[in-house]
């Protein structure tokens, strides 16, 4: 019943789950053999890169979920968003770069390797690069009258996704391993903790700060770029707020008593 879901983003959630009964296997197969649980991470990499792309290449569909008001209005009936866009075959690519990326910072980490600051700044700027390319690129998709090319959606469909999270785990596995120089206090700073905490809240109630703010329009507006930052901007802040008020009256609590319902596990000193 993907068209009477309570809350649009809640298809991460199940994807998620089916992720993580998958995971175990493959960190099994890793701890046994690594070279049979790289080559298994890599097997799984390319079903999951190749399945939306068969899926849309055949069904001829965008590579892109395009946000137009018939989505904002009824996520649920917009079939790409139904059929392609939150099923967890079509997003498992993140999810398995992310694993191995995990993977192959522990193997580094545990090595004590260290990356030069030449290697940190290229390495940073490719990661740039791709990632800023890989959402970018999506404008060509709105560009009206544009021919439909199924070669050209296909292709964004898994790449665009590749792209990003491969440069998300670099930033993750560079500042693990060595840092960014005068970028580290930054990227380190305590005061982000507590904001860390509320990224969950802040994902469930967002899409209620968006949807209210387009719902509430009577005309149609022109966007600019500053009027966009301003938009974001106070998206944001008003997602941390109500996030906070979700965690402090539902997710603290709960975590609180199963906290107390769950057995203290005893820790046994060696000698």
């Amino acid at each position: 019943n993907e068209d009477q879901m309570c809350m649009f983003q809640s298809w991460y959630i199940s994807c998620d789950m089916h992720y993580s009964l998958v995971a175990p296997l493959v960190v099994y197969c890793l701890w046994q053999s690594p070279l049979a649980g790289m080559f298994l991470l890599g097997l799984i990499l390319t079903l999951a890169a190749l399945v939306p792309f068969l899926i849309t290449y055949i069904g001829r569909y965008d590579g892109v979920l395009r946000v137009y008001m018939s989505l904002l209005v009824d996520p649920g009936q917009v079939d790409y968003y139904r059929n392609v866009y939150i099923k967890s075959h079509n997003r498992a690519v993140p999810y398995v770069v992310g694993m191995s990326a995990a993977y192959i910072y522990t193997r580094l980490k545990g090595t004590g390797y260290k990356l030069t600051v030449n290697q940190v700044g290229v390495g940073s700027i490719v990661a740039a690069i791709v990632a800023l390319t890989s959402m970018m690129a999506a404008w060509i998709f709105y560009i009206p009258g544009r021919p439909y090319h199924p070669l050209e959606n296909a292709l964004y469909s898994p790449l665009h996704r590749l792209g990003w999270a491969s440069a998300m785990s670099w930033i993750i596995v560079a500042a693990g391993l060595t840092g960014f120089g005068i970028l580290e206090p930054i990227l380190s700073m305590k005061s982000l903790v507590p904001l860390s905490r509320l990224t969950y809240s802040t994902f469930l109630v967002h899409g209620l700060v968006q949807l209210y703010s387009v719902a509430t329009l009577r005309v149609p507006e022109y966007m600019s770029f500053p009027k966009l930052f301003w938009m974001w901007l106070g998206d944001v802040t008003a997602s941390f707020i109500l996030a906070l008020v979700l965690h402090l009256l539902v997710e603290a609590p709960v975590t609180s008593l199963f906290k107390l319902i769950q057995p203290k596990r005893k820790v046994i000193k060696e000698g």
